[in-house]
């Protein structure tokens, strides 16, 4: 082996790349252009070429898995490095060893440091929150149910922005970042975060914002610490276009010191703008580091020659982006393929199938995936597969009816039909919150033993309850009998399935507690999963019933609704599918499917208002994310595209007209297949 090459092959602009020593490089890898190998390559380059210690090079990735990954073919190549030689850290496990060795120097902390996860520091904050307002409790409307939440999110954007508990001018960082509705609000939010801070230097304690915000405090103010950024004389960054604020700090630090950076990303992909990437960073690269070379790679490994055609026209339509264009060498395969259908329930049915046709001609189960917008969009796919005994699993997510704002629903649902529920009844009566906790529920047990009495039953002596009771646990179990009480009147007159669920999500505070979150995001899921249930009902009213030839006829009841959820399998029956089944088909988001590949990928629901979300519409920078989400769909498929949406879809519980999404309106039908473009309906329920 010369001293110039590699153990596997690289293309032109790959090498230029990978050998290039001399400047910083942005490396522009285009979807399946072969960015884990760029940063393997130039790593080997500068260990056998240039003859670098490891210690002096610093590669930093967003996974773990990506990280093993780099390290497995390094170690293949060069079989005398050592694994803990190499230095191949995700962003927050190169912060575990920066603070593991220099934390000392910012007291009280000690090297012994705890490292809590997210679940612990959201029990420490709602431990706060209650200890609050214990002494302030005419304070209870400013921390509602999602306090925990908001705090949470609010230290973790304080940290990233590098707000941090002592800095003096604290109040006027946070006025200039963050939009109080209340200024009270704003001022306990800042108390309970120096509440926090001290709470977790008493106990030794980092959550995982510190990891990547306090190494740059240490290098920031004590000498020794950053001495350590100058003994690294390379930084590759993996996946660069996804850095947030924090990050690009840490990386221009080390570009401070000394270090040439290599940053490796696609400005194309950049799709996480609601975690807090910042495209941005790799935008303006060229402009904040000087001396920069910059690398196109355009030749795409993954899909056909058509399917990259399609990807170019999507993404075309962003004005803010480095110029490229993906070509492969290999076959150009067949055009993608565009449906528009009349109603959701007929995509879900035509797209599952194909699906079963794909799998009786032989096809793995394992390279077919179903991408949509958002995930309570997955229903009436795992329904329409469900239907056709269609093993799935729900990557990176959880099955619709598995959902918490489902499960809680449900809990209603169970008990209301059948009072005899003692567990659906201790689930549904304290939420939403009704100040009817652990010290309720022991005088409700007594209650119990001394009246010989169900759970539910309860509710049959609620007056003697009430007299057991403080006046606020009173009021909230008399509100929870009084909604019990509407809905046996209600279901005596005849109120339908569906307009049982809704009332029965309205009138128990489910979704005003919903309605309360305030990232938008998370709101959208809740509330749209919510409205996914409702439509459920509505369906499973229009079926046939047994024996019927048509929906008319007698009343779908609530019982037959819940034991059609269990008996589909959609709960528990079908909770192991994913680890019992030998292969499955995927169903995912778009944000989920990035870093993935299938060979046969169906993207779904290509409305606009739906995809593009209608939360995108504040901003043509959210629109442009939006257009990057599509790129990285289209470009997750390996051999077949198939891109749908209907004019009628149920996204808010009841049908509406949708046109067809923007981002399709933009592409000329010349990438289609011939045979696209046609409307179906299957006038039956997933034939």
């Amino acid at each position: 082996m010369t001293a110039t090459s590699f153990p596997f092959s690289l293309n032109t602009e790959q090498e230029r790349a990978a050998t290039q020593a001399s400047k910083h490089s942005l490396v522009l890898a285009g979807a399946g252009s072969g960015k884990t190998r760029i940063i393997t390559a130039k790593i080997f380059y500068l260990l056998t070429t240039l003859g670098l210690l490891p210690s002096k090079i610093l590669a930093i990735t967003f996974t773990n898995k990506a990280a093993e990954e780099m390290r497995s073919r390094l170690l293949n190549m060069i079989p005398t490095l050592r694994k803990n030689g190499l230095n191949v850290f995700t962003f927050h496990a190169f912060g575990l060893r920066f603070l593991r060795t220099h934390i000392h120097w910012l007291a009280p902390y000690r090297p012994n440091f705890s490292l809590v996860d997210d679940a612990v520091k959201k029990t420490v904050i709602k431990n706060l929150v209650k200890e609050h307002l214990l002494k302030f409790p005419e304070q209870e409307h400013i921390f509602n149910d999602q306090a925990t939440m908001q705090l949470s999110r609010f230290i973790s954007l304080c940290k990233n922005r590098l707000y941090f508990p002592d800095n003096e001018n604290l109040t006027e960082q946070v006025d200039r970042f963050f939009n109080f509705r209340k200024k009270t609000q704003k001022k306990y939010f800042i108390e309970l975060y120096l509440l926090y801070d001290e709470q977790m230097k008493d106990n030794n304690s980092l959550d995982f914002d510190d990891l990547i915000v306090l190494p740059l405090r240490l290098a920031y103010n004590e000498a020794s610490c950053y001495r350590w950024f100058e003994n690294i004389d390379y930084l590759l960054v993996d996946e660069y276009q996804d850095t947030d604020f924090a990050q690009e700090k840490l990386i221009e630090l080390f570009a401070k010191a000394g270090a040439k950076i290599t940053a490796v990303g696609d400005d194309n992909q950049s799709i996480y703008g609601f975690r807090g990437a910042n495209v941005f960073n790799i935008l303006s690269f060229q402009k904040k580091y000087k001396n920069v070379e910059i690398y196109v790679l355009e030749e795409n490994y993954r899909s056909t020659g058509s399917i990259l055609a399609l990807a170019n026209a999507v993404i075309a339509n962003n004005p803010k982006q480095y110029p490229k264009n993906l070509f492969s060498n290999g076959e150009q395969g067949v055009k993608p393929k565009y449906f528009r259908f009349e109603r959701d329930f007929d995509e879900a049915s035509w797209v599952a199938k194909k699906i079963a046709a794909l799998i009786a001609q032989g096809e793995n189960p394992e390279e077919i995936a179903i991408f949509y917008r958002t995930n309570y969009q997955s229903r009436l796919f795992e329904e329409a597969l469900l239907n056709r005994s269609i093993p799935y699993r729900v990557v990176k997510g959880m099955r619709f009816y598995e959902r918490k704002e489902v499960k809680e629903t449900l809990h209603y649902l169970r008990f209301l039909s059948n009072q005899q529920d003692g567990l659906a009844f201790w689930a549904a009566l304290n939420f939403p919150p009704r100040s009817l906790g652990a010290q309720s529920k022991k005088i409700f047990e007594n209650i119990l033993v001394e009246k010989r009495l169900m759970p539910g039953e309860l509710l049959e002596n609620h007056q003697y309850v009430l007299s057991k009771l403080s006046s606020r646990s009173a009021a909230g179990f008399e509100s929870f009998y009084r909604f019990t009480e509407e809905f046996k009147e209600k279901q005596a007159k005849g109120m339908s399935l569906s307009e049982s669920i809704y009332f029965v999500i309205q009138k128990s505070g489910l979704l005003a507690y919903y309605e309360k979150i305030k990232d938008k995001h998370e709101k959208d899921q809740r509330l749209g999963s919510l409205n996914q249930f409702v439509q459920s009902a509505r369906e499973f009213e229009q079926r046939p019933s047994e024996g019927q030839q048509s929906g008319q006829g007698q009343q779908a009841s609530l019982v037959e609704f819940l034991e059609g959820i269990l008996l589909t399998g959609n709960i528990d029956n079908q909770k192991d599918n994913s680890e019992t089944a030998k292969a499955f088909v995927n169903l995912l988001t778009v944000h989920n499917a990035k870093g993935l590949e299938y060979k046969h990928v169906f993207v779904s629901g290509l409305e606009q208002y739906c995809f593009p979300h209608r939360l995108s519409f504040s901003s043509q920078a959210e629109i442009e994310e939006e257009r990057r989400l599509f790129y990285v769909a289209v470009t997750r498929a390996k051999r077949h595209l198939t891109l749908s949406s209907v004019r009628l879809r149920a996204l808010r519980s009841y049908p509406e007209f949708f046109e067809t999404s923007m981002f399709l309106r933009e592409i000329s039908q010349a990438f289609f297949a011939a045979e696209s473009c046609k409307v179906l309906s299957e006038n039956s329920y997933f034939r």
